[in-house]
């Protein structure tokens, strides 16, 4: 069975607020918690890392999880998640699974 292979990549987001929006230290505490996390899905047996599209990756922290399909760019995107420890899974059909944990704190 082919080898797939992945690439994280954490992007910090950034909130704004208007005055006029009721935005508690707590509010801006939890934003600067929170990151994008983007996972790149290539096929590890081509050697042009050639991206993996319709792979479902699974995210998982704190008892809670989160799956997404991977795009045509090879990308699966979890917008808005919590700076930590991760465990993943990510499973495509013809491809041996790939599971594992990362800590993107």
């Amino acid at each position: 069975m082919k080898k797939i292979n992945l690439l994280f990549f954490a992007m910090a987001s950034v909130f704004f607020y208007g005055c006029d929006d009721e935005f508690t230290e707590k509010d801006a505490l939890e934003a600067q918690r929170q990151i994008d996390v983007a996972i790149y899905v290539f096929n590890r047996s081509a050697g042009d890392r050639t991206p993996v599209t319709g792979a479902t990756v699974t995210l998982a922290q704190g008892g809670e999880s989160r799956q997404v399909t991977t795009d045509e760019s090879g990308v699966a995107l979890f917008p808005g998640a919590q700076i930590g420890g991760y465990v993943y899974r990510i499973e495509a059909e013809g491809f041996t699974a790939v599971y594992g944990s990362d800590d993107f704190s």
